[in-house]
């Protein structure tokens, strides 16, 4: 499960990927965590440098199995399946550095 904060108008973008289809949605931010107290929150957004970055695209794509594909200037967040030929995969997210 994938949680982005686009803005500081309390939304959160919920994402995740079950049986090989995509779902997304929007929560506000007093009810977005609710469900998943009990889970550590891992910000990835400082790791790759993307705080205050701007978003140019955001898509999902058929890449095998479904993915999110969160575009930036300088690469794209993407929230996969690790195998990408199993939807019964474990999922993970990882930044792909734009090629020159």
């Amino acid at each position: 499960m994938l949680f982005l904060r686009v803005s500081d108008d309390g939304i959160w973008h919920r994402m995740f990927l079950d049986a090989g289809i995509e779902f997304w949605g929007t929560l506000p931010e007093e009810d977005a965590f609710d469900a998943y107290e009990e889970h550590r929150r891992i910000d990835e957004a400082e790791r790759w440098g993307l705080v205050g970055e701007r978003i140019v695209t955001a898509e999902c794509v058929d890449a095998g199995q479904s993915e999110f594909r969160i575009g930036f200037a300088h690469g794209a967040l993407v929230f996969r399946y690790v195998d990408r030929n199993s939807m019964d995969s474990d999922t993970m997210l990882e930044f792909e550095s734009a090629r020159e």
